[in-house]
């Protein structure tokens, strides 16, 4: 009885396989931009909590924290839509590597004290 049933996963995987493959290209595309597409969206909508935490925590100055999560919002979301759109992949994916490096470039230095309250944002 289980032989029975064995016998027949095969086919019945062929079949799912052969379902789902055209679209797993675009799939794992949105998957890989997951990310970018919450960060950007998480700034454009909570952008008064973003600036404010700028301005407070790295001193920013207000004028040039709004660029900042501008900049950061735009390069975020249309870096992944380029590359869920199939549009320029290279270009695309050396943006958004670049913005992984920003941000954790960002965080380190955050961590490691130079963002304290006892320095500015330039010094």
């Amino acid at each position: 009885m289980a032989s029975d049933i064995g016998k027949g996963v095969p086919g019945s995987l062929k079949k799912v396989v052969k379902a789902v493959k055209p679209y797993l290209p675009r799939a794992t595309r949105v998957l890989m931009t997951a990310t970018f597409f919450e960060d950007g969206l998480r700034a454009f909508i909570e952008h008064d909590g973003q600036v404010q935490f700028l301005n407070q925590e790295y001193r920013v100055p207000m004028i040039v924290a709004y660029m900042l999560l501008i900049v950061t919002t735009v390069i975020s979301l249309a870096g992944a839509a380029m590359i869920v759109s199939k549009k320029r992949d290279k270009l695309a994916s050396s943006i958004l590597l670049g913005f992984l490096f920003y941000q954790v470039s960002v965080f380190i230095q955050q961590e490691s004290g130079s963002g304290s309250e006892s320095s500015g944002w330039l010094g």
